[in-house]
């Protein structure tokens, strides 16, 4: 018989202010998506059926993992590899909305934006061209949040934008910051977070009272957070996107867990760039893939505190 997965639980004081010591698991195997040290994987996202997709970053390239039999398969290449495809995001209507960044060109950003396509890849259009796009966020309304991934902390450009529904507006949410990366709504819509990669900080933006915009917490290490996701409680996963770990924030931005990848210890799996809780168990799956070892590009698994928010717009 198979062993348990292991899984997070609350302790006391998490849903408020935790006073224990950080609860610490490891996540096991779900899928390999490659075996080799190729692929770089971000961008994890359930459709309505619960299919998964996950991006290979530099290849610009989409994989698809089927609900019941897991097979994997390549879902969508695009044929402009200056446009890596680093997230994505489903709209209501069932249009998948592609992030890409453009690290490569001499003007960085000059072939992101964000590419629009029908689930079966027809009519394609590439909207807020021009945009180093990491990620973005829908809101009920219809309009969306996205990350600038751009700047340092010696000369912060990066910034978060908003899109309104007609998907020609922008609108500057906040700006001067060191490569803003993951992006997230509260299921409530009151809370923006989001990370800010080269400056190492976990921002929570209340959109009602600007006088409640705190910066909670302060990572460490290199490389910074990554993408981040919440669940059905509120909790924020963020992914350490060079760390092998992942960790979790109670909706007040206390941090309450952690999960490894196996092998982190020894520097295996250190590339974990994207958490995602299923919209319909407690199952929080992470996209991990190796720099310097042949442990391949991977997607694990573990138990999360609650299930995924299965009220995310994307979901309706």
């Amino acid at each position: 018989m198979a062993s348990p997965m292991p899984s997070l639980h609350y302790m006391p004081g998490d849903k408020y202010c935790p006073n224990h010591e950080l609860q610490t698991v490891t996540a096991v195997p779900f899928v390999q998506i490659d075996p080799t040290d190729h692929m770089h994987l971000e961008g994890l996202i359930f459709d309505r059926d619960r299919n998964m997709y996950v991006c290979n970053i530099y290849d610009s390239e989409i994989w698809k993992i089927d609900k019941d039999t897991h097979e994997v398969s390549k879902f969508f290449e695009y044929e402009d590899k200056k446009f890596c495809m680093v997230a994505i995001k489903i709209h209501k209507d069932g249009r998948f909305f592609i992030c890409g960044t453009d690290m490569k060109s001499e003007k960085m950003g000059e072939h992101g934006g964000i590419l629009i396509m029908n689930p079966d890849g027809s009519n394609q259009k590439k909207i807020l061209e021009g945009w180093n796009i990491d990620d973005m966020v829908f809101d009920s309304k219809g309009g969306f949040y996205f990350t600038a991934y751009t700047g340092t902390p010696a000369n912060p450009t990066g910034s978060i934008q908003y899109v309104e529904p007609d998907y020609e507006t922008v609108h500057p949410v906040v700006e001067h910051l060191a490569a803003p990366n993951g992006i997230a709504l509260s299921t409530d819509e009151k809370i923006l977070w989001f990370t800010e990669t080269s400056a190492g900080y976990l921002h929570r933006m209340d959109l009602s009272n600007p006088f409640h915009y705190t910066t909670p917490y302060k990572f460490e290490g290199y490389y910074g957070p990554d993408s981040c996701e919440v669940d059905s409680d509120d909790n924020l996963y963020v992914a350490m996107a060079r760390q092998g770990r992942c960790l979790v924030f109670n909706k007040a931005g206390f941090l309450i867990g952690q999960v490894r990848t196996p092998g982190s210890e020894n520097g295996r799996l250190m590339g974990t760039t994207h958490p995602m809780v299923h919209p319909d168990t407690n199952v929080l799956y992470l996209t991990a893939h190796d720099n310097d070892f042949d442990s391949g590009a991977n997607i694990l698994q573990v138990g999360a505190f609650a299930k995924g928010h299965a009220g995310a717009y994307q979901f309706q």
